[in-house]
């Protein structure tokens, strides 16, 4: 049974906010990759400043305070999650091991090339942004057709308007409400990480005291006293 116009619009709705979330997601992931060399670099003046004191100790342990979690009591270790920038870029899904394709990937993967193909687009008078991005759209497409990923596939589809009629509106809306929220969890990883708690607390100096103690701690740096901590905090601002 073909989609509704509602239908239609309430997967287009979420299409739009999969795309601003992994906007969200590379912009903050940005952002907190610049919080942490932050840290890494507060740590490592305070490991310089006792090297002449501490010249035989072992080299320290490579620690990244990215995703570190803003709690500042010891617990169990999580692994960590692979950063997203954009919805085509997620990590594939594996192979299931299946011998058949669903009918409804195949339709929309052909119609997809059709729509995308870098010979066709060649033939139409488009503007380059748009011939671009259909070209990452072909190309994804068909890697998610090979690898059996058929919400990235679907996400596709719906950002050209290509519909799939043979598969039920709340499957598809369902398949895109998981990859929408795959992209929220990432962007509450990076909001509750130590390095996004440095960043966003810059005039705290009792949290980035704590921040920069465990850090220290996690690194096998001898933790300096506060008065020299927060004075290095005030050069950093200084500069």
């Amino acid at each position: 049974m073909p989609l509704t116009k509602r239908q239609k619009r309430r997967l287009t709705e979420t299409s739009k906010m999969i795309s601003s979330a992994a906007t969200v997601v590379t912009d903050m992931g940005e952002i907190q990759l610049e919080y942490a060399k932050e840290i890494d670099f507060v740590v490592d003046s305070i490991r310089k400043a006792l090297e002449p004191v501490n010249k035989q100790e072992p080299e320290l342990p490579d620690v990244s305070v990215s995703t570190v979690p803003v709690s500042f009591e010891e617990k169990d270790e999580e692994p960590e999650t692979q950063h997203e920038q954009s919805p085509i870029d997620d990590p594939i899904e594996e192979k299931p091991d299946v011998p058949e394709f669903p009918v409804w990937t195949k339709r929309l993967w052909k119609s997809i090339a059709m729509e995308c193909h870098p010979d066709r687009l060649n033939a139409r008078d488009l503007p380059i942004a748009e011939v671009t991005k259909k070209q990452r759209w072909f190309l994804e497409s068909r890697k998610c057709f090979e690898t059996r990923n058929w919400t990235q596939l679907l996400y596709i589809g719906v950002q050209l308007e290509i519909w799939v009629d043979d598969l039920p509106h709340f499957k598809q809306n369902e398949m895109l409400g998981s990859m929408y929220n795959v992209k929220s969890k990432k962007i509450n990883d990076i909001q509750t990480s130590l390095a996004w708690k440095w960043g966003t607390n810059w005039n705290r100096n009792d949290i980035r005291i704590q921040i920069v103690t465990v850090v220290c701690q996690a690194k096998g740096v001898p933790v300096p006293s506060t008065e020299d901590i927060i004075r290095i905090l005030v050069n950093l601002e200084l500069e």
